[in-house]
């Protein structure tokens, strides 16, 4: 059972937490001790609709 997390691991993972909008933290614990952190990130990018792109054509 983990019981205490050092504090520069604790903040490392609330560090990640407050600067992810989208994707994934995996945390990895072996013998009761956190020993890796795995941080994977997305982008996602505003996809404009069809019909969106063809009303700003035509407007040109």
């Amino acid at each position: 059972m983990m019981t205490n997390i050092k504090a520069d691991v604790f903040k490392e993972i609330v560090d990640h937490l407050s600067n992810i909008s989208y994707g994934a933290i995996t945390i990895t614990i072996h013998n009761g001790s956190i020993t890796q952190l795995d941080v994977t990130k997305k982008k996602r990018f505003e996809q404009e609709k069809p019909q969106q792109v063809l009303a700003k054509q035509s407007k040109r």
